[in-house]
């Protein structure tokens, strides 16, 4: 799934299993995963793979264009994670 945020626009990705991938398409994109003291700046071309389970917040650091592959939105069949997307800006 493609999405498009504005500057200063967020995104949560919540749910509960690691290796949740983010990929950049356009732009500069800001990743703060709950857990993980580091934070992640994305540019275009550059993924983002979660190694630990839990909360992710993506904030555009100016307009960008995103990528959440179909597993990421549809969840896991095999352990039932979903996962629900909360906008804010």
């Amino acid at each position: 799934m493609e999405i498009l945020l504005r500057k200063d626009e967020m995104l949560a990705l919540d749910g509960g299993r690691c290796g949740r991938l983010v990929r950049c398409g356009e732009g500069i994109l800001w990743i703060t995963q709950e857990g993980d003291w580091r934070d992640y700046l994305l540019r275009r071309g550059e993924n983002f793979q979660s190694a630990l389970p839990g909360r992710i917040v993506i904030t555009a650091m100016a307009d960008c264009r995103l990528n959440l592959p179909h597993s990421v939105l549809a969840g896991n069949a095999r352990t039932g994670h979903s996962f629900r997307l909360k906008f804010a800006g």
